[in-house]
């Protein structure tokens, strides 16, 4: 049960080569040297550029072993290793900021950063006296509070110790915790500390698509990156407005079906919605209005309508009860994605809803379930299905989030899963993103959805009538916004300028 912060990010830890210096040019220099004194042919910059990333030693062992074809093991092993190492070691020092620049924006961006207070720290796995060599040649080491390199401890990225120490020295949680790096491994370090990792596509991957190292943003430069810590004026969105079922969790299938036929059960009727069954009652909005429905077609169910109505409130009832122990145990996890951009709202400003037509048991089962008792802090308005006088897809609920939140309908988006989620949103005159769910994974009317994805914890496969979502990081609020503002221009010609929301508090 993890809480949500509504604080940025407070430390940025950043990756050297790569990251913020183009060193690879004089690490090829210092190569070829070595090699040459050693009476070996050089190595192409370009394979250089894809050894980099588990340290100078590794990659002169790796440089090694390529021109003589030796095994990596056998060369580590050798015993004229140390004398290469040696000669390697005298030829870095003296390339060692020769042919290096950083990348533009840098100094710019550490400035912005340390003028609004935020800690900053290295976590490279270069060698020391390599990293304050080059940090000093180009004057970054005051910038940073904390230096730890590949021998600073007896572990080196992928291992999460030296991020784990930089962020217990400086007493910051991991909430509030950024790693920037340029390879997967900078991803998996900070996958294992448990903190956000951005990625420039400047450094080395190891060879590899950095679009598919899987961090939480891949950042086109510098300038982007100071862009999340800058004040900037008030973005076009001011609230993300949450469906529940279907778009939140896949909660119909395992967990609501499972709950009424166990409901069925224990009430002695012979009764079992299977999943193709269920499927077809979603047709009907409510869940209570889903089981009068369903007892028109059945000779089993009572005769008269006050006693089918008496039957689907008490089997409601139950159904939450059950729904809600199903919940609270685990069986209805939240979609991929979703704990990732309710964070990133919540850093930038942005107001939460909460529009369903379930009921308000159900809703408080989920989210106690996976932020807790408090969980209504999080959001500025819950509507949801005994609030309203009409069901999805009838605005009423929409226009009532309205209300409550004093936002028009073109400061929001609404998120939804099904066509009947998208029209209610839609005829209230809000913007809507559709994630299809499981019930719902396709259908005509989505082409009229601002953006068109498979969750927010992906970055392949949206897209949207605008042209507009091609993008290689999965979703956060800054693409919402962009969306948004562009939907805005395309609807009404409005003036507001992209991706405009900024991180400063």
């Amino acid at each position: 049960m993890n809480a949500l912060t509504v604080s940025p990010f407070t430390l940025v830890m950043f990756d050297l080569d790569g990251t913020l210096i183009e060193t690879a040019p004089e690490i090829s220099d210092a190569v070829n040297d070595t090699l040459r004194d050693a009476g070996l042919p050089p190595v192409s910059l370009r394979d250089v550029q894809r050894w980099i990333g588990h340290g100078t030693f590794s990659l002169l062992v790796t440089a090694v072993a390529s021109v003589t074809g030796r095994d990596i093991a056998h060369v580590r092993e050798a015993e004229d290793l140390r004398d290469i190492a040696t000669v390697f070691d005298r030829h870095y020092a003296a390339r060692c900021g020769t042919r290096s620049h950083l990348y533009s924006g840098v100094r710019e961006t550490l400035d912005v950063l340390r003028a609004q207070g935020v800690r900053m720290a290295v976590v490279t796995n270069k060698e020391a006296r390599y990293t304050e060599a080059i940090l000093h040649q180009h004057g970054l080491r005051d910038y940073f509070d904390i230096v730890i390199s590949g021998n600073t401890l007896p572990v080196r990225k992928p291992d999460p110790t030296g991020v784990l120490h930089v962020m217990q020295q400086l007493g910051v949680a991991p909430a509030h915790s950024l790693f920037v790096g340029d390879s997967s491994i900078d991803v998996t370090t900070a996958r294992n500390a448990g903190i956000a990792v951005y990625l420039f596509p400047h450094g080395y991957n190891l060879g590899q698509s950095i679009h598919e190292a899987g961090a939480d943003r891949v950042l086109d430069n510098f300038d982007q990156l100071r862009s999340l810590f800058t004040t900037a004026p008030t973005s076009h969105l001011r609230a993300l407005l949450w469906d529940v079922d279907g778009t939140l969790a896949e909660t119909e299938r395992e967990g609501h079906r499972i709950a009424f036929n166990q409901a069925f059960a224990e009430h002695g009727l012979d009764w079992h919605w299977d999943v193709t069954r269920y499927g077809d009652l979603l047709g009907v909005t409510g869940g209570r209005e889903r089981l009068l429905h369903d007892m028109q077609s059945r000779s089993d169910a009572p005769e008269s309508r006050a006693q089918r109505e008496a039957l689907a409130r008490i089997l409601h009832q139950r159904k939450n009860a059950i729904y809600a122990e199903r919940v609270t145990q685990g069986y209805v996890p939240l979609r991929d994605g979703v704990t990732r951009l309710w964070e990133s709202c919540l850093r930038a400003g942005v107001r939460m809803g909460i529009v369903t037509t379930t009921s308000r048991s159900n809703v408080a089962a989920l989210l106690t379930a996976h932020l807790g008792v408090t969980w209504q802090k999080y959001f500025a308005c819950v509507v949801c299905g005994e609030d309203v006088l009409a069901k999805k897809p009838d605005p009423e609920a929409y226009r009532l989030a309205l209300q409550q939140l004093q936002l028009c309908a073109e400061q929001v988006i609404a998120v939804e899963d099904s066509p009947g989620g998208l029209l209610a949103a839609q005829s209230a005159g809000i913007a809507c993103i559709v994630t299809p769910s499981t019930y719902f994974p396709d259908d005509a009317s989505y082409a009229s959805a601002i953006a068109l994805g498979p969750g927010f914890h992906q970055g392949h496969g949206w897209r949207s009538p605008i042209g507009t979502c091609s993008i290689q990081h999965a979703p956060d609020v800054y693409d919402l916004d962009h969306w948004l503002c562009l939907h805005a221009e395309t609807e009404h010609d409005c003036n507001c300028s992209p991706s405009r929301i900024s991180r400063a508090a």
